[in-house]
């Protein structure tokens, strides 16, 4: 039986994602009974649907393995969505590859053994101190990402077939050189307006209405 041997902050709030009943409701009685506030949740699309608002968590304690997913890809979903929210795995596997992944991750990694409650609070008691992001802007990093990410990568492509012709001693006819430009226009432009709507909301969340 564990002893909560250290004081842990009562506003911590953890996300537990583990697909073991048991296990799960063993784990919440363990962090509750050291003072901390836990939602737990069976599988990776709860878990996400939990995460709409980041600001919610202190941090997330994940099984490896779900039913309809693995702590990997919901660790990639966070990361986009909520950066620098503490990630703990808690499993049995022993896989070398799959603990040197998560320690290359940044993820704390908790083996299920006997000593897994006190390893528990000890990670939580050791978390870096992180800032969340605003409330209003907590799915904002996905969305942005994705948005940026298209016009760029046009830009990026086009410019780069222009330049591998030109490298090859080929020019474009003019009508596909006038279109390439155009698309590059086009696509600065969309850049131009995202910047100036995350300018707008970031003044935003920095000045609510009274």
């Amino acid at each position: 039986m564990y002893e909560n041997t250290q004081p842990n902050n009562p506003t911590m709030k953890i996300l537990l994602i583990e697909d073991d009943s048991f296990m799960r409701d063993m784990i919440i009685l363990m962090l509750e009974t050291a003072n901390y506030t836990v939602t737990g949740v069976g599988n990776g699309a709860e878990a996400l649907r939990q995460l709409t608002e980041c600001a919610n968590y202190t941090a997330i304690i994940s099984d490896m393995y779900l039913p309809d997913t693995n702590a990997f890809k919901i660790f990639e979903q966070v990361a986009a969505a909520c950066p620098g929210l503490p990630f703990l795995i808690l499993t049995s596997e022993t896989d070398e590859a799959v603990v040197q992944k998560a320690t290359n991750l940044g993820i704390t990694y908790i083996s299920k053994d006997e000593n897994f409650a006190d390893t528990i609070l000890t990670a939580l008691t050791n978390l870096p101190t992180t800032k969340s992001a605003p409330t209003t802007l907590s799915p904002l990093p996905a969305k942005l990402f994705h948005d940026l990410s298209q016009p760029l990568n046009s830009i990026k492509m086009t410019a780069g077939g222009i330049l591998f012709l030109l490298n090859q001693g080929k020019k474009l006819p003019d009508a596909e050189l006038i279109e390439c430009m155009e698309n590059i226009s086009s696509q600065t432009d969309n850049l131009a307006h995202i910047i100036k709507s995350l300018g707008t909301l970031l003044r935003r969340s920095e000045n609510p209405p009274n």
